[in-house]
């Protein structure tokens, strides 16, 4: 195809604010008003829908360490979901132990995402308090109240 030419119109229902993709799925995930959705670049249909926030996400991330996608709205929390795969089972081969740590690379990403998403002080010293699993702080909650996500909340001590 030469450069230029028109591939396919995605259709999200909504404005977009932020793009990211999914390089391990083939899945583009998109940020809109309040919602994550992940649409399958080979089919360009919606394969999943993560609803939760109550404002506008600003930045979404993908580790593929994790098979996790984090978003940051304005309504100043951050939210970790499960990737989308399209094998549901898959054959465990090996464990990973919970106590490795995030590269310094991954960390900067995070740092960014946290720090251009939400207005915060220092976002720097929030990413290195909180994720570096000292939870014990006052104004850090966890929120599992959706069955694909976690809820981490930031709010003034």
């Amino acid at each position: 195809e030469p450069d230029g030419e028109f591939k396919q119109a995605i259709n999200v229902r909504g404005s977009v604010h932020k793009i990211a993709i999914d390089d391990v799925q083939k899945a583009l995930l998109i940020g809109t008003q309040d919602t994550l959705k992940v649409f399958d670049m080979e089919e360009y249909t919606c394969v999943q829908t993560n609803e939760g926030h109550t404002d506008v996400i600003r930045d979404v991330l993908f580790i593929p360490e994790r098979s996790q996608y984090i978003t940051v709205s304005l309504d100043h929390t951050m939210r970790i979901w499960n990737a989308w795969s399209p094998e549901p089972f898959r054959k465990k081969v090996a464990d990973i132990d919970p106590k490795i740590k995030f590269s310094e690379d991954l960390w900067e990403q995070i740092r960014n995402c946290v720090k251009n998403s939400i207005e915060v002080e220092d976002a720097n010293s929030i990413v290195d308090k909180y994720f570096q699993k000292q939870y014990e702080q006052k104004h850090l909650s966890i929120h599992d109240d959706h069955p694909r996500a976690q809820q981490v909340s930031f709010s003034n001590p």
